[in-house]
């Protein structure tokens, strides 16, 4: 059986959300331009994490929730410049204070489709 992406990311979310009791809103995506200078795979989904449960109705940060951090998570395989990997390994990576990368190396969806994660994958996002 498989997931698709767009509706079981954040619900993976809130389940590990609730066992580190924080909460993750995915911050917008900027721009092309902006996304392109910061050096960012228009790809990667960027999520701020911040300290305790959710609002009522779970849509933002709670009155009075301290911001813990970001989260910047890269589902899919990045090829360097000579065509390999750029990640040897999927796994997170702290940047620096607050800030870590989750890369999953994650095959693509085919083009015009939209991505299916198998159990295992959704295993593996969580996990990490």
């Amino acid at each position: 059986e498989f997931f698709p992406a767009g509706p079981c990311l954040p619900r993976l979310l809130d389940v590990v959300g609730r066992a580190y009791n924080v909460h993750f809103q995915e911050v917008q995506h900027p721009d092309l331009l902006p996304r392109l200078l910061s050096g960012w795979h228009k790809s990667v989904r960027i999520y701020e994490v911040r300290d305790g449960a959710p609002a009522a109705g779970g849509s933002g940060p709670r009155a009075g929730s301290q911001k813990l951090g970001y989260v910047y998570l890269d589902l899919y395989q990045r090829s360097s410049l000579l065509g390999r990997p750029a990640v040897a390994l999927a796994g997170a990576l702290m940047l620096c204070r607050g800030h870590a990368y989750l890369s999953m190396h994650l095959p693509e969806p085919s083009m015009g489709t939209n991505k299916l994660f198998n159990p295992e994958e959704v295993i593996a996002i969580a996990h990490e």
